[in-house]
């Protein structure tokens, strides 16, 4: 791997640099990460690959990446498209759900205890009433 430019963006805390990797077959985003975190000794998870470009009969590849300072300036740098944004949404939605249901789910246990005492009695109030009109109905 040969390293064309690199230059320093301190507004988004980051290097950006463009690099040659000469290959029988395209790298992969993945194994690229991986030979610029050796190349510069930071994480996998602070380097952004932008682009992989090749041309046809070539082994040479040209690499386009951003190396942030943290994981942190990464998330808040990289763009997002309307369909992350909706699913995101939607989890952290579902998330908010399962937390309500967890709190009314306690709230809901003590009464029940109580409600099965109430029905016997309303149970005992009914049995009463049938068997009167079982004794008027012969007559």
């Amino acid at each position: 791997m040969k390293i064309i430019t690199e230059q320093q963006n301190d507004l988004f805390n980051r290097i950006e640099l463009k690099a040659v990797v000469e290959a029988k077959v395209n790298p992969s985003f993945p194994e690229v990460k991986k030979l610029l975190s050796e190349k510069k000794g930071v994480s996998e998870d602070q380097i952004d690959v932008e682009g992989i470009n090749g041309n046809f009969g070539s082994h040479t590849f040209q690499i386009s990446a951003c190396i942030y300072g943290t994981k942190e300036d990464l998330e808040k740098a990289k763009q997002t498209t309307k369909k992350q944004r909706v699913a995101a949404k939607k989890t952290s939605d579902e998330d908010y759900k399962t937390q309500k249901e967890a709190e009314q789910k306690p709230a809901d246990d003590a009464p029940a205890e109580e409600a099965p005492v109430e029905k016997k009695i309303e149970e005992e109030v009914k049995d009463a009433p049938v068997e009167e009109k079982a004794q008027d109905a012969p007559a």
